[in-house]
């Protein structure tokens, strides 16, 4: 059988294993667009993708298509869909280019948006969210734009996060998250590589002389 093992002269072997069929799906199959920005898996099994005009959802059999809806504030993010990540409650996470940040709940079929306002000193830094991510404690950081945010346990506003390195004003635009098993945090900035410790405190990742090229992330 194709990729049993088999016993050749007593010596266990495995068959190769057959090549990958690739299939390819487009506008014309119902997307919402030709670009995919991003794709995650929730814990259900499906696949999602952030494109542009949209968010898609791909089950295995078909696909699904969430848009935005004009005048609904309930409804998807408006624009390009950049990041998306799942947390441990299963909740997808969607990223606008321009238009926020957008919670999708798969048990309600819900969507919450949080977006930036002059007049609300708590709210989203910035409307373009490069990425997310949810560290141990399940807290969801957002990278945008203007810096990094750490939502509020109360879901309604964000702490905005500043670099405490010295000679460092700000981390400037965050543009990539990765959070480690233990909570520790590494961040992509356009100001260069930062790590995020447990207690808080950032710590800048020297970059080796010889890259010579201009770090900017």
């Amino acid at each position: 059988a194709e990729g049993a093992r088999e016993a050749v002269r007593g010596i266990e072997v495995t068959a190769p294993m057959r090549t990958p069929q690739f299939r390819s799906d487009s506008v014309s199959d119902g997307l919402p667009g030709g670009v995919v920005y991003a794709a995650t898996q929730d814990r259900r099994g499906n696949m999602w993708f952030g494109m542009s005009g949209g968010l898609v959802r791909y089950d295995g059999v078909s696909f699904k298509t969430f848009l935005h809806e004009a005048g609904n504030p309930d409804s998807l993010v408006g624009g390009n869909i950049y990041s998306l990540s799942v947390d441990s409650h299963d909740m997808l996470w969607i990223g606008g280019i321009d238009k926020g940040l957008s919670r999708y709940d798969p048990t309600t079929g819900d969507f919450r948006n949080w977006q930036h306002s002059d007049k609300d000193p708590a709210s989203l830094s910035n409307d373009e969210v490069w990425a997310t991510a949810t560290t141990p404690d399940g807290r969801l950081w957002v990278a945008t734009d203007a810096g990094l945010d750490r939502m509020n346990a109360d879901r309604k506003g964000f702490t905005h996060v500043y670099g405490n390195v010295p000679g460092l004003r700000d981390l400037g635009a965050v543009r990539a998250l990765h959070v480690e098993a233990d909570g520790r945090m590494w961040l992509g900035t356009s100001t260069g590589i930062y790590l995020r410790q447990l207690d808080g405190r950032l710590q800048r990742v020297p970059v080796d002389p010889a890259f010579t090229a201009k770090l900017k992330i």
